[in-house]
């Protein structure tokens, strides 16, 4: 939800084929989210070739969809939209 209204605040779509999952802190921060492995192999299923997923202390198999980690809101908002 945080991904689609932050993409509609700086007019910029996400890109087509990326998934994005996890939960937001009221801080700010992001965090890992139960079946996160068998999240990413159903993305990947469906076509979804990158998933943007909080750090995780657990390495899981990414079902072959490229990851970036991500470890707060304002590092998602900078990375993907390249905006403060």
């Amino acid at each position: 939800m945080a991904a689609a209204l932050i993409s509609a605040k700086e007019d910029a779509a996400l890109p087509a084929d990326c998934v994005v999952f996890g939960e937001i802190s009221l801080s700010g921060a992001l965090r890992p989210v139960a079946q996160t492995e068998n999240r990413l192999k159903e993305a990947s299923k469906l076509g979804f070739r990158s998933a943007i997923t909080p750090v995780r202390a657990k390495r899981v198999g990414s079902g072959g969809v490229a990851l970036r980690e991500m470890r707060g809101l304002p590092e998602f908002v900078e990375g993907v939209f390249g905006a403060r």
